[in-house]
């Protein structure tokens, strides 16, 4: 499941600060109101737009043809140039479908109302990107299966990177209607349209819209309202996500903090999504319905209300949000029920089979996953970053310095050094320094390796076991701190002992009353480093991830169902698999191969 679709490219490539004005964007308070017409596409809006300081110059985009304009002001469009050189808008990007506009007034004002309207469809369309999984994404869309816009589909009107609180009023022709974030604090239903009106005062880093024909399901949980809406009545399967948000809500409250918002809602949507936005997520109808969902990927969306829509992400210096995101929800779900050892094996088994040469990045530079390999930094390894940093601290402090990391940026944009901070005032200032530039600014992982293992007798008795640990990754040694299993003849339970190694190749001695028998580094895979293929059963990923795999189909007729399956490897073209059938392979490909 992945956040807020095109986010990294609004932040990152489209609104920069505009350094022409000389000041951080503010936040930006919106009262829209919106008609939709799903039938053809078309929406008309009339905003109204205030800030706390006065000004007479605003730069805005907004989607393409939507004719903007604002009473006693005048607008004009910016070349791409203009934008780009005075404003830092790179209004080209995306295909052209955003425009960049200069709102000029008579005096100084607080804000102006917009007015706009026009048509928004774009169908959703494969967004695969070298990916073992391919899904679809839409800019934004407006049609008669429902409709989906975000800040990516330039609906509103946008200022920098600014912050948004907004009241937003959706007019839709019957038996549509909306859901955005925020409250709802009012809705109408007439014969022939839905009103229903979303309000936030608390900052948010855009306004996502959605809209479908829905049937309604609620739950009140004291201040709290949690809602489906589902495409149609299922009350057995509303129950039970109403269930499992109340259940998953209290459980990260009480980890992390209160939960930020009002409300939170299931949204059915129409196409397979997972997208998680301020106080609601959007399923699609395949994903809502498979059975452990609800117990996996479901909590991953209520716990982004915490991180990446309570605390936003600063995404050019690197996304914290997805990892600790997967660590705190995937990981101890599986953590809970015994499976944390595995989860930890197969996060690093994909780490080393998707992660080859050139693939590999810091993870400060990681804004979203495209790919199997920036999945497996992105999530993996950040999410492996969390593990070590809590078995350095103990659960206790991870926990306050989870809890001081959300008190002190909610609402914010925070980066890995807001995330520093945070901890270091359990640590001492400082402290965790060396920590995150090892492992968010330095690509790469420690290898590990066990040699020159041996016993001897000790004085006066006893034994002694010595051996030699090496890193033997290229560049310089991680300070780390690797655990240790050594089994004792006659003993069932292994002694434990960490090791802290900070040198490429280091000699451990380790004494022990009775015959050592077995020694294991880091058996519950709690260090993140590349794997040894000996260490992990053979699996699929390491023929999705391999360098031009080989495809060998069976000869002639048979062959032909097969040739389809070969589609899922296209999606990488730097990287397509050899094809060949069986009748011209004389022996075994010297790599991967299926």
């Amino acid at each position: 499941m992945h956040t807020k679709p095109l986010r990294t490219f609004l932040l990152l490539l489209f609104f920069l600060p505009l350094p022409a004005l000389g000041v951080p964007p503010e936040t930006a308070t919106h009262r829209i109101k919106a008609e939709l017409s799903p039938a053809d596409g078309g929406i008309r809006v009339s905003d109204q737009v205030s800030f706390k300081s006065p000004r007479s110059e605003f730069v805005f985009t907004l989607h393409r043809g939507l004719s903007p304009a604002a009473e006693g002001a005048a607008i004009e469009e910016l070349p791409p140039e203009t934008a780009g050189e005075r404003y830092g808008i790179n209004s080209s990007s995306r295909s052209g479908i955003y425009a960049a506009y200069r709102l000029t007034a008579k005096k100084p004002v607080r804000g102006f109302t917009l007015t706009y309207g026009g048509i928004i469809s774009h169908l959703p369309g494969e967004q695969a990107q070298e990916y073992s999984r391919s899904f679809s994404e839409t800019t934004g869309v407006i049609s008669a299966d429902g409709c989906y816009l975000s800040g990516a589909s330039g609906w509103y009107p946008q200022f920098g990177n600014s912050l948004v609180t907004f009241r937003l009023e959706t007019v839709l022709p019957a038996p549509y209607d909306s859901v955005a974030g925020g409250d709802r604090v009012g809705r109408k239903s007439l014969p022939e349209k839905n009103i229903s009106i979303w309000e936030t005062a608390k900052p948010q880093d855009e306004i996502t819209l959605t809209c479908g024909k829905y049937a309604e399901y609620s739950r009140k949980d004291g201040p709290l309202t949690y809602y489906a809406f589902l495409r149609g009545p299922d009350p057995e399967l509303a129950a039970g996500y109403l269930e499992a948000t109340a259940r998953y809500i209290k459980l990260y409250s009480e980890l992390i903090g209160p939960y930020p918002y009002g409300k939170f809602a299931l949204v059915e949507n129409f196409w397979d999504t997972g997208y998680g936005m301020p106080s609601f997520t959007l399923l699609g109808p395949k994903v809502i319905r498979l059975p452990f969902i609800i117990n996996s990927s479901y909590p991953h969306e209520i716990l982004h209300n915490w991180w990446g829509n309570g605390v936003f992400v600063d995404y050019e210096k690197g996304n914290w949000c997805e990892g600790l995101t997967a660590y705190l929800a995937d990981y101890l779900i599986a953590e809970n029920r015994g499976k944390g050892r595995d989860h930890r094996m197969t996060t690093l088994q994909k780490y080393s089979d998707y992660v080859s040469a050139g693939k590999d990045f810091p993870i400060t530079e990681f804004r979203s996953r495209h790919s199997s390999s920036s999945e497996a930094v992105g999530y993996g390894k950040v999410l492996m970053v969390y593990h070590m940093l809590r078995g350095m601290l103990g659960d206790d402090n991870f926990r306050r310095g989870l809890r001081g990391f959300y008190s002190g940026n909610n609402y914010k944009y925070a980066s890995f050094e807001d995330m520093r901070a945070a901890f270091e005032k359990i640590t001492g200032q400082g402290r965790l320094k060396s920590f995150f530039d090892q492992w968010t600014r330095r690509a790469g992982a420690p290898a590990l390796v066990l040699k020159d293992a041996r016993v001897t007798r000790g004085e006066p008795d006893g034994y002694v076991l010595e051996f030699t640990l090496a890193q033997t990754q290229d560049g310089p040694a991680y300070a780390l701190e690797v655990p240790l299993a050594v089994y004792l003849e006659g003993s069932r339970a292994p002694r434990m002992k960490t090791l802290p190694m900070t040198e490429k190749e280091e000699v451990f001695h380790y004494s022990a009353p009775l015959l050592p028998v077995r020694l294991e580094i880091d058996p519950e895979f709690d260090v993140f480093r590349a794997l040894s293929p000996l260490e992990t059963p053979p699996t699929l990923s390491r023929v999705l991830g391999a360098a031009k795999p080989a495809i060998i189909l069976p000869s002639g007729a048979a062959g032909a169902p097969w040739l389809a399956v070969t589609g899922a490897w296209t999606k990488d073209k730097d990287n397509l698999p050899e094809i060949s059938d069986d009748a011209a392979q004389s022996s075994a490909p010297a790599g991967a191969y299926w």
